[in-house]
């Protein structure tokens, strides 16, 4: 996690308990993970998005879509 100008910190979670790997949809482990991921993001929420171009357009190149 970012705590200021080139400062950053690394936080630990501990082990994740997921069931057993079956043949099939992961559906279990699947919302085990998308929790701990949404935990994360909620409590840093700000430093999930970038607010700056990313991508310009080439004036001199055609749009492909065109």
């Amino acid at each position: 996690m970012r705590d200021g100008w080139r400062r950053y910190r690394v936080k630990v979670l501990p082990a994740l308990e997921l069931p057993a790997r079956t043949r099939g949809p992961d559906t279990e482990a699947s919302i085990i993970w998308a929790k701990t991921i949404l935990d994360v993001v909620r409590s840093r929420w700000n430093q999930w998005f970038v607010f700056e171009p990313v991508l310009q357009r080439n004036p001199e190149r055609p749009d492909p879509s065109a």
